[in-house]
């Protein structure tokens, strides 16, 4: 391995998201991160938050510093290891008046580095000299690699298929069916029926070579499939996805104890994958079909709502009218009651069982410039978030009400009207609803039938007007 010792500085003038270092090695480590500020006055209000991102994404804050000087200040409190592909990213806020943020990075780079000029000078390698033609081949004798000449007669000295021997039995060289493929006869049945009708008279006849990748590399052998295993293969793997996905069971599309025999012939094959496309291929994308669409919500231009509150166990309920939520209907009914703002996605009852749907999840989007804040005061924080219920059938609250945040908590240095927010998006999975709302499994509590969303906020300042632009609710799967 080589190491080599680097240094890099970044110079920031701009508020945002930037990212500073990304390892292009094997590994480094980052011994050290400064950060200072060139300031246009003497008040130093600047804040720098340094985050650590792994395969892509945003990981936690490694640190934040505020109230940057013009004195260089530890950004990392440790030494940090990082593999190919990790990257540090810092977000910045409030440089109103700082001119540049300056950030220094010390670092080692570990890269991988073959010091041999030749392949004999490996010492397990012969030094003998090869002639053409030879290839490289282990002495357990001498423990070493050498030059070997294979023998002709052997297939893995074989120059062009030709060369292959026949079969053991019969007179048809293996070259018949390995090269020339435009040469070779259509598929027959001895008779002069095309390959469609070869297969379909005898599926099980008609046999292909396959390999099964998830057997261990030194046990892999050619294994046979027949065209009638591959409709069956085709057929059942789409039930197993239908049942998997809610609609039914396996039970409901098995007929004389064979799953997806649906003309009733004992055997699954070509005619039953017809019956099945025709059963289900022509409406799967609209929401009456057996496969689930998201259903979602968008809210713009909503009437201001004064927050004041700054119990963040009861955040003020955001205000909309019935006229600023445009609902796009999937699988699940959305319904707006303006009296209490709040929006109900429910299930559209059999086949759309919303608690037997797995691996769901609710996306909140908040695009840049969704909202609009007055902020009365400055120094002051603030916070949007949905509260989320979930109710059975019965109109019985399963858990408690869960408060999902949608984006970090805001700082407002000062005050005035804020209209230019970085946008968020939050996927919330079935854990993290659990862990929200109390309700055991979250999202795949049993015998859940509606989920309620209200838009809600809180600060600690004396009041902020909140007004929203563009917020997007959807109910997806992954």
């Amino acid at each position: 391995m080589a190491n080599n010792f680097k240094s890099k500085q970044v110079v920031i003038t701009t508020t945002g998201t930037a990212p500073i270092y990304t390892c292009n090695t094997v590994s480094c480590v980052v011994s050290s991160i400064t950060v200072q500020a060139v300031q246009n006055s003497s008040f130093p209000n600047a804040e720098c938050t340094l985050k650590f991102s792994k395969d892509g994404s945003l990981h936690k804050a490694v640190s934040v510093k505020k109230a940057i000087d013009s004195t260089p200040s530890d950004f990392l409190s440790k030494t940090w290891v990082m593999n190919d592909g990790d990257q540090f990213v810092v977000q910045t806020a409030q440089l109103q008046n700082v001119a540049e943020l300056i950030i220094n990075i010390h670092y080692l780079e570990r890269t991988a580095a073959v010091t041999s000029a030749e392949l004999s000078d490996l010492t397990n390698v012969s030094g003998a000299t090869p002639s053409n033609g030879q290839v490289l081949a282990w002495n357990n004798s001498a423990q070493n690699w050498e030059p070997l000449t294979v023998d002709a007669a052997d297939i893995s000295g074989a120059s062009d298929t030709s060369d292959l021997p026949e079969q053991s039995s019969g007179t048809e060289p293996f070259n018949r069916y390995m090269k020339d493929f435009d040469g070779l006869d259509a598929l027959t049945n001895s008779g002069s029926d095309n390959p469609q009708d070869t297969m379909n008279g005898a599926p099980d006849s008609v046999v292909f070579v396959a390999e099964n990748k998830d057997l261990a590399a030194g046990t892999r052998r050619p294994m046979k499939v027949t065209f009638g295993d591959l409709m069956a293969a085709i057929v059942t793997q789409g039930i197993n996805d239908l049942a998997n996905a809610g609609q039914g069971t396996v039970a409901d599309y098995t007929f004389g104890g064979v799953v997806g025999d649906f003309n009733g012939d004992g055997e699954v094959g070509s005619a039953d994958l017809l019956d099945f496309l025709v059963l289900y291929g022509g409406n799967w994308a609209d929401a009456t079909s057996p496969l689930f669409q998201p259903s979602s919500f968008r809210v713009t231009s909503s009437p201001t709502t004064s927050v004041t509150s700054s119990d963040e166990t009861a955040p003020t309920v955001l205000s909309f009218n019935n006229a600023d939520v445009a609902p796009n209907v999937g699988t699940q009914s959305i319904t707006v009651t303006e009296s209490t703002n709040t929006i109900r996605i429910t299930e559209q009852g059999d086949p759309y069982f919303l608690d037997v749907l797995p691996n769901k999840e609710l996306k909140f989007v908040l695009p840049g410039g969704a909202l609009t804040l007055d902020v009365e005061e400055a120094d002051t924080r603030f916070y949007i978030v949905a509260k989320v219920s979930l109710y059975d059938s019965s109109d019985n609250q399963l858990g408690s009400t869960g408060i999902v945040p949608m984006q970090g908590q805001l700082y407002f240095f000062d005050a005035g009207t804020q209209d230019q927010i970085n946008g968020t998006t939050l996927t919330t999975t079935t854990e993290q609803m659990a862990t929200a709302t109390g309700a055991t499994n979250g999202l795949d509590v049993d015998d859940l039938s509606y989920i309620e969303i209200q838009l809600a906020a809180y600060t600690n300042g004396p009041n902020i007007g909140v007004t929203i632009n563009d917020l997007t609710v959807k109910l997806q799967v992954p």
